[in-house]
């Protein structure tokens, strides 16, 4: 990293200055998004000022996704809606497809399903006309989503079981662990409870395997829900606080509909605790170690 940082001091071609910064900025990502954030900005300010387009473009979807993490839709919509424009002039199928998808997570976190569609199913298209099959998995399992928030389950389940295929097939663990959680939302709307928490328990041992915290945190937030649906309330709870304090851990925000869901699944369920301790019941959720909860959650008669 300090190497790279050392290669973006300033330079008189800019060109090669904008196109370090870029790679800066990405390695950047791995230590410090406050040292990406600047490093791209700068690599916008660049491009711009020299007129290249692909480093622009870059930069402006490197933004939105840090726009994206800090909860700013605006500004990640004005960012991926830019980039867009950009690469449709450049007339990249792969890199339009990409910015497609990005705005179209935007929309879906908006909640406006109808636009998140329109452009989640255009990158699709472009992805598949590219070859790229595992993007066409991702996206497809952003449909998936798309349709489940829509409440229209069959659609949704059929999207995610599209997606988990190829991705079983290509053998992408982390984004098989993360569609298994997709499809037990589904399966538990649908009232198969036991079909979620098996596809839950598959997708936790996956995540844990790998270390893949933030799908744990998701894991475990399902499992809450699915809690709370069966009257489990003091489950829900535990589980509840588990995963809150892994996600501050984590530091990765939730996504809205995520939160949405566990909160009305708390809501609806009927408590025999005031609210005073349903709080210090969540609170011993918070306490458990990351292995303690993945063991809690995957004992279903644990309360």
């Amino acid at each position: 990293m300090a190497r790279v940082l050392e290669l973006s001091a300033p330079t008189n071609c800019l060109e090669i200055r904008a196109g370090v910064l870029f790679a800066a900025a990405r390695f950047a990502r791995l230590q410090s998004d406050d040292l990406a954030l600047d490093l791209a900005l700068e690599c916008l300010e660049i491009a711009r000022s020299i007129g290249h387009l692909h480093h622009a473009s870059g930069a402006l979807t490197l933004l939105g996704h840090y726009a994206m993490q800090r909860g700013n839709l605006g500004a990640a919509r004005a960012y991926y809606e830019e980039a867009l424009s950009i690469r449709r002039g450049l007339g990249e199928a792969w890199s339009i497809a990409m910015s497609l998808g990005s705005l179209g997570q935007v929309k879906l976190e908006e909640r406006d399903l109808d636009r998140a569609r329109t452009l989640v199913e255009e990158s699709v298209a472009l992805f598949h006309a590219t070859g790229d099959i595992y993007l066409v998995a991702i996206r497809l399992f952003d449909l998936g989503l798309v349709a489940f928030l829509a409440g229209d389950l069959a659609s949704a389940r059929s999207y995610h079981e599209e997606s988990l295929g190829i991705l079983r097939q290509m053998g992408e663990r982390p984004y098989i662990a993360r569609g298994l959680i997709g499809l037990a939302q589904v399966a538990s709307d649908e009232g198969d409870v036991e079909q979620a928490r098996a596809l839950l328990a598959e997708s936790l041992s996956i995540a844990s395997e790998i270390g893949a915290r933030e799908t744990i945190v998701s894991c475990l937030e399902e499992y809450a829900v699915l809690a709370a649906t069966t009257g489990q309330s003091i489950r829900a709870l535990r589980l509840a606080g588990a995963a809150q304090a892994l996600r501050d851990a984590v530091g990765e925000p939730a996504p809205r509909y995520s939160t949405d869901r566990m909160r009305a699944a708390l809501a609806s369920t009927p408590h025999t605790l005031d609210e005073a301790e349903q709080a210090a019941t969540a609170a011993t959720g918070r306490l458990m170690s990351i292995d303690e909860a993945i063991r809690f959650a995957l004992t279903p008669g644990s309360a």
